[in-house]
């Protein structure tokens, strides 16, 4: 260690026997002040005992989480409730809210065009400022200031960092520092997302002073580095006491946190991995809240029948949909890649029936991939856009056309008489998505096309290359629309040589697609964007690069002694007021 490490070591030790021996004092005198005990002789009175007892509870998230910082995980996305996680550790510049809404949390104010902080300028450049909290801090007591993040944003634009990197910031020119406590951001072209970055969404801010020498010192390690787990240091609401691999983590109320101290002061989130144990857990007490989707909302609404101690809260939340394969090195079979064939295939999906078996009738079949816009501009944007209505017979039409006929085993066969391959429909081992893929090969197989369901081997959850070289389709929930970088863009099809990292799911590439996204993304007059909305759902209506479902309902099961709690929206995490929690 280095003399001003120990120096540090020193002073926060001198500090934490001066809190213990004054908080001993401070117990000694208000015993000493104390009136006597109304209690009956013989009893003692347990206010003074219940006053001082930690307002504590159990949350538990259906997976193991091995860091605390997801990001540097192969698949972030695998582990449901992790995003809740990092919103309770880690804290942003601004956090979104369950009404879609952009709250400060480290800044003093969200940039907007109206405050004058986001400047579109003549040029077509732009700029933006953050002005930062006065006393924000990291977990360890160190000062958060504009430093950290002109050091977050060089990691999240390292392309040897890949878990790390955020492509969102292709047109980010520079980030700067012109004092402790002022971020300015300088683009080269207008980015409609700007206001996300320094937030859990697009390069979340990690500690320089933790990690600039490690990586400086070897970057091709750093993600390796402690940090991520053990040792880490974040800026949310709660710091990380314990970490137990396998078993859970323990998270203190951090004094410091910039909106407040939070009102519970211990949470333990236990990792539970069975589904039967999680809801175990829930009826006998011992767990207070869910954090993810780790219960299927059929399981969450027998829980709530059987478990009056608690309730199940639902909101809309992300969308399920199917990605089909672009890659033709992998496609099978390769009318896969003719988009009649995959009209035909989703014309044969009774999404209506999904919906009644797997969301218990409580959403409707998607038309598009927009989830967070609502009302008559929702309807607007929609307008002219294929509906793939259930229609088995027109579907039976096109597949028909295209040259295939049915053979005596009810499947069809190509103009040589060879039986059409099999369609794989791949997922994770999940009931929702599950049922999903049973009805949809159950669906397509009554058409006549052989259909294979596959379910991903769970050792198998975070092999990005055998996500990416599928032959056929792949159920995957989340966002996917156009509230992220273009999810069909070119630069972020997985590959070998991107060590299969991208966000393009379905390895679709179009250049009227890309052209349409790159207007939409420099476009700030909501009213000039609506049109470019609807060509955009056009395009993916005509062609298909994915194939939409449902919106999703998301139950969480809440402990009646919990208020201030809601479900993970379509926006926010579960955590994104999790100061505000409390216990009746």
């Amino acid at each position: 260690m280095h003399g001003p490490d120990i120096a540090l070591g020193e002073n926060l030790i001198h500090q934490t026997w001066g809190k213990v021996i004054a908080l001993a004092l401070l117990s000694f005198v208000s015993l000493a002040c104390a009136p006597p005990s109304s209690a009956p002789q013989g009893q003692q009175s347990s206010a003074p005992a219940a006053a001082a007892q930690p307002k504590r509870i159990v949350a538990a998230i259906a997976g193991d989480l091995p860091v605390v910082f997801r990001n540097v995980l192969a698949s972030p996305s695998g582990v449901p409730g992790s995003d809740a996680v990092d919103e309770l550790v880690n804290g942003g510049l601004a956090i979104r809210d369950n009404t879609a809404r952009y709250r400060p949390e480290l800044a003093v104010t969200v940039p907007s065009v109206d405050n004058g902080l986001w400047k579109v300028l003549p040029d077509g450049r732009m700029e933006m400022t953050w002005t930062i909290r006065p006393g924000a801090q990291w977990h360890d007591g160190t000062p958060f200031t504009a430093h950290d993040a002109v050091f977050t944003a060089q990691l999240a634009r390292d392309r040897a960092l890949p878990n790390l990197l955020a492509r969102e910031l292709e047109s980010l020119d520079r980030v700067e520092a012109p004092d402790e406590r002022t971020i300015v951001a300088r683009w080269d072209r207008p980015f409609l997302n700007a206001d996300r970055l320094f937030t859990n969404e697009i390069a979340p801010l990690v500690a320089r002073h933790r990690l600039e020498q490690p990586y400086a010192d070897n970057k091709e390690s750093l993600l390796l580095h402690p940090y991520w787990s053990d040792e880490y240091v974040g800026t949310g609401p709660y710091r990380v006491r314990e970490l137990a691999r396998g078993s859970h983590i323990i998270l203190d109320a951090f004094d410091g946190y910039a909106l407040g101290r939070p009102k519970i002061d211990v949470l333990e989130i236990r990792f539970v991995s069975a589904d039967n144990s999680l809801m175990a857990g829930i009826l006998a007490g011992d767990i207070d809240l869910t954090l993810g989707d780790g219960l299927s909302l059929e399981q969450s609404v027998n829980l709530r029948a059987r478990w009056p101690e608690g309730r199940m809260v639902t909101e809309f939340s992300s969308m399920q949909v199917l990605y089909p394969t672009f890659n033709p090195a992998y496609a099978s079979p390769s009318i896969l890649l003719d988009v009649r064939f995959r009209q035909a295939l989703l014309y044969a999906m009774d999404r209506q029936q999904i919906v009644d078996v797997v969301m218990h009738g409580l959403t409707t079949p998607s038309v598009t991939v927009l989830t967070g816009i609502e009302g008559s501009q929702f309807r607007e944007m929609e307008a002219g856009v294929m509906h793939y209505e259930y229609d088995p017979r027109r579907a039976a039409q096109m597949i028909e056309g295209l040259g295939y006929s049915k053979g005596t085993d009810g499947f069809y066969h190509d103009p040589a008489g060879q039986r059409l391959s099999p369609v794989e429909v791949r997922t994770t081992a999940a009931d929702e998505a599950e049922k999903i893929m049973f009805t949809t090969v159950d669906g397509w197989e009554r058409l006549g096309v052989p259909a294979q369901p596959s379910i991903v081997p769970r050792a198998r959850n975070q092999d990005r290359e055998y996500r990416h070289t599928r032959p056929g389709f792949i159920i995957v929930g989340g966002q996917h629309g156009l509230d992220s970088i273009a999810p069909f863009q070119t630069s972020q099809i997985p590959t070998a040589a991107t060590n299969w990292v991208g966000g393009n799911n379905a390895q679709y590439s179009s250049p009227e697609l890309e052209t349409l996204y790159d207007q939409y993304f420099v476009t700030m007059s909501e009213s000039a964007r609506s049109p470019l909305v609807n060509q955009i759902l056009r395009h993916y209506a005509l062609n298909l690069p994915y194939f939409p479902v449902f919106k999703r309902v998301e139950a969480t099961m809440v402990s009646n002694r919990l208020v201030n709690v809601y479900a993970s929206g379509s926006w926010a995490t579960q955590a994104w007021n999790a100061y505000e929690w409390d216990v009746r």
